[in-house]
């Protein structure tokens, strides 16, 4: 079935709690990291973006969904017609008593976007999300250092180009989203796969911005990262047995890192 979808025909949307992660738990009470993360798979290439709040909110889900529309947008993406698949929490549709959509329902509907909600206790229609969860989990929370919120936000945003340019996906002809991007939609702009990470906090005071909203302190560390958590990536790989979703050449390292 993805096989056969368009590039950006259906997203999958999904928030995941952090703080019930022992190896990270730490690390978020002494050093204020993130306490959610608010993410979203597009099914047919496999790529993610995502985000960070400390609340489980409409309010973030709403300025997320926003973030990534103007995103696409701003690459010539079409997302009139495109369909984003949710489970039914409180974040997505509001009050189980409401009269009307939500403001996260009705940021879809402006943008011809179709939502769509899976039928309760049926999470296995979720699966490509919760797969990149479980991914997410094991190859960065779990094994990466952070020394402060200006560190976490640069390494997540080196996995977010990892997860997107370099991780072969065995379940996909080991291809990479870029490369599945490349075959599908080969007049995309390759940088569509690039929407760094941030703190959606940050967008309450000024609201919802298009392209690259990237705080200041992820611009002046995210290349040195990147170019680092890489090497870290592919160590962590080849001791786990992965396979090969980290091994990149010299070229392919430098061209991740002029993306920074």
């Amino acid at each position: 079935m993805k096989a056969k979808m368009k590039a950006f025909e259906k997203l999958q949307t999904d928030t995941k709690y952090l703080t019930d992660i022992p190896e990270y738990y730490e690390a978020m009470v002494q050093k204020r990291l993130p306490k959610f993360q608010y993410a979203v798979r597009v099914m047919a290439i496999g790529a993610s973006f995502f985000a960070y709040a400390d609340e489980l909110s409409l309010t973030y889900t709403t300025l997320f969904a926003q973030r990534v529309i103007d995103h696409l947008r701003h690459y010539g993406i079409e997302v009139k017609g495109m369909e984003e698949q949710t489970d039914n929490g409180s974040e997505y549709i509001g009050s189980v008593r409401a009269k009307g959509p939500s403001a996260y329902q009705k940021v879809l509907a402006r943008a011809g976007i179709c939502h769509t909600q899976i039928p309760p206790r049926h999470c296995t229609w979720q699966s490509d999300i919760e797969r990149f969860n479980g991914l997410i989990e094991e190859e960065f929370y779990m094994c990466e250092p952070f020394e402060d919120r200006e560190d976490f936000l640069a390494k997540a945003y080196a996995y977010q180009l990892f997860f997107n340019y370099g991780r072969k996906n065995r379940w996909r002809d080991n291809k990479t989203p870029l490369e599945l991007l490349r075959e599908k939609m080969p007049e995309a702009d390759e940088q569509v796969l690039n929407l760094p990470p941030i703190r959606l906090e940050t967008l309450l005071a000024s609201g919802p911005t298009p392209g690259y909203h990237v705080p200041d302190s992820v611009k002046k560390s995210r290349g040195r990262t990147v170019f680092n958590l890489f090497f870290c990536y592919n160590s962590f790989a080849m001791q786990k047995g992965m396979n090969e979703p980290n091994h990149f050449s010299l070229q392919k390292l430098s061209f991740l890192f002029l993306l920074s």
